[in-house]
């Protein structure tokens, strides 16, 4: 049952950011599905306020995946070498920064060639937390000041721990989710700090089973049913989530 963002209709879900203590490293998994090769947000952390002070990854028209830090004006980036997405195509991301601050982003379990526009040392979220203004997490869309950058297509589940996630882990994750014997990776992890696995099928909320902070939705993108023309991820059907 996931949810299918239209970008004309600025179609995003939001929650708070409690509770989000990353320290230097991080880890941020999804399935989506891009519609179309469009400038997409997938996830963003930081405020709404104009102070331009977030985290935010996304889809470029290109067919690359980036994904950028800002505090206070200066920006570091990363963006993957090569073309990672096509149209239509499904796909598990990964990101991924580990305690030296090295970028490692994952398509479908495997890790790709990324560049980086300066380094990512104590650039994760910890970064941002002393802003008195960091006061917004979205999925589907950039929350700084004005929204923009809607994604265009369907995120089927969504997560993010306060740890770096290995190599192994992530493909384990993208093929099974199992890294301990009955329970999926999500949930068994007790440094995961937020997972959406956006079951609900109706209704203007989807649940966080890792920590209680659920997600609104605005502009009311679309559930899309499980019985319905999607395929879904067969991944995630092993997970024991479906």
């Amino acid at each position: 049952m996931p949810l299918d963002f239209d970008a004309a209709s600025s179609e995003y879900c939001t929650g708070a950011v409690t509770g989000l203590v990353a320290d230097t490293v991080g880890t941020i998994s999804l399935w989506c599905r891009p519609e179309t090769l469009n400038n997409g947000s997938l996830f963003f952390i930081g405020d709404d306020t104009g102070a331009f002070s977030h985290f935010l990854l996304r889809t470029i028209n290109t067919g690359k995946l980036y994904a950028h830090i800002i505090y206070g004006g200066p920006l570091r980036s990363v963006t993957t070498d090569n073309v990672v997405y096509a149209a239509g195509d499904l796909l598990h991301i990964g990101f991924v920064q580990d305690n030296g601050g090295t970028i490692s982003i994952y398509i479908n379990g495997v890790a790709v060639p990324n560049t980086v526009s300066a380094s990512w040392a104590n650039r994760w979220f910890a970064y941002l937390e002393g802003l008195a203004t960091l006061n917004v997490l979205s999925i589907g869309m950039n929350r700084d000041s004005t929204p923009d950058l809607p994604f265009n297509g369907i995120i089927y589940d969504a997560a993010y721990w306060s740890t770096n996630l290995s190599a192994a882990q992530m493909l384990r994750l993208y093929a099974g989710g199992r890294i301990v014997s009955g329970l999926p990776l999500r949930m068994a992890a007790a440094n995961c700090k937020r997972y959406w696995p956006l079951l609900e099928n109706t209704g203007a909320t989807t649940k966080d089973r890792a920590s209680g902070y659920d997600l609104a939705l605005t502009a009311a993108p679309d559930w899309i049913s499980r019985a319905g023309t999607i395929a879904m991820p067969a991944q995630k059907r092993l997970m024991g989530v479906y």
